[in-house]
């Protein structure tokens, strides 16, 4: 099965973020760095959310390069298997 994970470089121990023209900015521990993630099928449109209610209210930004930089919240449960 193809999650998205290519190959794990390293861990980072530490990274800060901060949304664009937002305020607040979070810590974040034990992130795995990889070259890329296979977004192509996955990216969250507009157009797609308006079809799911519970959507509906939130807006994405249109990613010109389907490239994404920073992916939170994936579930990644062999991104450490060899």
């Amino acid at each position: 099965m193809n999650n998205g994970v290519s190959e794990v470089r390293y861990l980072l121990p530490e990274m800060h973020i901060q949304g664009v023209g937002e305020p607040d900015i979070f810590q974040v521990k034990g992130t795995l760095v990889q070259d890329s993630i296979d977004v192509t099928v996955s990216i969250p449109t507009n157009g797609l959310a308006n079809n799911y209610p519970h959507l509906q209210e939130m807006t994405f930004p249109d990613l010109h390069e389907n490239r994404v930089e920073l992916l939170i919240g994936q579930n990644v449960q062999n991104a450490l298997d060899e």
